[in-house]
């Protein structure tokens, strides 16, 4: 009788065919571990091809070939997935085309392909051959049924929560592989880059394997007991990255890299129209915010059954362990108290405590106006047929300026953003200014001069009155 990691229960030797083998067989083997995976892979590679998926007019075949079927059965397609884990260059490959081969034009393959770990394997993949890692992941991010009305997201729902790679890269990424195909997507994963629409940089590509690594805890040992082991899926939480802090995603873009006329003073934006809609969007769902959208961290702590203070790494098991337990897949009357746990877990260990304190982001909110202004100041032309519609928030955002303390620090870049938005908007075309006077904008204009004025030293108003 035989055991290992991850088996039930004890089996006899004959029942383990693999180990047998191992035990009885003479001398030493022909064919490393690494290489028999890859001609087991080739053999099924060639298999999977010789029955297309298509007929010859590129009509699907129904039903699925049958050699395709048995192959993304969840028998045997946890195991192709998990060969990802041995980390051989030549084995990822052909094992990212044999995944491809069969999940295309097979629905139902494709849309439970995330409960295999397949994406966790692909993104701790530390090697650089990523052409047909990139190329299975653009054919199968976004048609993942991860949560049960995830098939019925819209396209005007953004790419990371439509993508099944939300949760572990920023939405530039996914969009560049979305968007500018897989060749580009492999092409940028492996670079450092950080500009107006993208940001990834080699550490950010290295904590995200870090973050993968230690979900996957002990499954590469365990598969190395036991190859029969299956990965037994848990949603990972999200991962955040230290340069994305101070940044804000909108329209495509990274705004405050774009804002940034020092390093891209020239950066082309194709769609300002689409830009300028997208940050008043974004400026109106932030001013909405409100205090009841707080998490209280006492009942995020008792909802993950931990005690105040507890460390990073203790958050992560008691996330890992309730999500196992609560996850729509595994339990369908859970999904409520699965969304309370991670909203708990991103409360407990977001890197920017504001953030999240309820309320409206002030980060954002400069942002969207620093944009804004950026845009009427390289784009007049564009944006002079259009009346500006975002009086109403800037009036607001003066309004709640500090009014019994001087304006200064973060509050005066908010006031000098504003000021300098409502002379470009008015710049760009008279109804603007007509705009600005029915929304009563002259008479906030005055007390905040007449605020300003009053903050400024002595010395220097006798010096602007000569």
């Amino acid at each position: 009788m035989v055991w290992a990691q991850g088996m039930r229960q004890w089996v006899r030797l004959d029942a383990m065919r693999a180990l047998m083998w191992f035990v009885i067989s003479p001398g030493e083997a022909a064919l490393s571990p690494a290489k028999r995976g890859i001609a087991c892979a080739n053999i099924l590679l060639r298999l999977a091809k010789l029955r297309p998926s298509v007929d010859t007019e590129g009509v699907p075949v129904r039903p699925v070939p049958k050699v395709k079927r048995i192959l993304s059965s969840q028998r045997v397609m946890p195991h192709l997935a998990q060969a990802i884990l041995a980390g051989d260059a030549t084995l990822t490959d052909l094992v990212c085309q044999l995944i491809y081969e069969v999940v295309s034009f097979n629905p139902r393959a494709t849309v439970k392909l995330y409960t295999t770990g397949l994406f966790f394997f692909l993104l701790s993949y530390p090697g650089s051959n990523w052409d047909h890692a990139a190329s299975l992941m653009h054919a199968t991010h976004l048609r993942q049924s991860f949560f049960s009305e995830a098939a019925s997201l819209g396209r005007e729902t953004t790419l990371g929560r439509r993508s099944i790679l939300g949760a572990m890269l920023p939405e530039s990424i996914i969009c560049v592989l979305a968007n500018r195909g897989p060749g580009t997507f492999a092409q940028t994963f492996l670079s450092d880059v950080d500009n107006p629409e993208v940001i990834w940089k080699y550490a950010m590509r290295g904590q995200l394997i870090d973050m993968i690594t230690q979900h996957l805890g002990e499954l590469p040992a365990r598969l190395r007991a036991n190859p029969a082991t299956i990965y037994d899926y848990c949603p990972i939480p999200r991962v955040t990255y230290e340069e994305l802090d101070e940044e804000l995603w909108c329209s495509n873009f990274y705004l405050r890299n774009l804002t940034d006329e020092a390093r891209f003073a020239n950066w082309t934006i194709d769609d300002p129209v689409m830009l300028l809609r997208a940050a008043l969007d974004n400026w109106r769902l932030e001013t909405s915010k409100t205090e009841d959208d707080k998490v209280d961290l006492s009942e995020a702590w008792k909802e993950l059954g931990l005690e105040p203070g507890a460390e990073e790494s203790d958050i992560r098991k008691a996330y890992r362990k309730l999500a196992r337990k609560f996850h729509p897949d595994k339990n369908p009357a859970g999904r409520d108290r699965f969304m309370l746990i991670q909203r708990a877990y991103e409360a407990l260990t977001t890197a920017r405590p504001e953030a999240a304190a309820g309320g409206p982001d002030p980060v954002a909110l400069l942002l969207l106006v620093r944009t804004q202004c950026i845009l009427f100041k390289r784009h007049t032309k564009v944006l002079k047929p259009y009346k500006y519609a975002g009086y109403p928030l800037v009036m607001l955002a003066i309004r709640q300026l500090p009014k019994d303390t001087s304006i200064s620090g973060d509050s005066g870049q908010m006031a000098e953003s504003l000021t300098r938005l409502i002379y470009l908007t008015c710049l760009t075309s008279p109804r603007n200014a007509e705009e600005l006077v029915r929304e009563d904008g002259t008479e906030v204009l005055a007390e905040l001069l007449h605020q300003l004025v009053r903050d400024v030293p002595f010395g220097t108003k006798a010096l602007l009155a000569d």
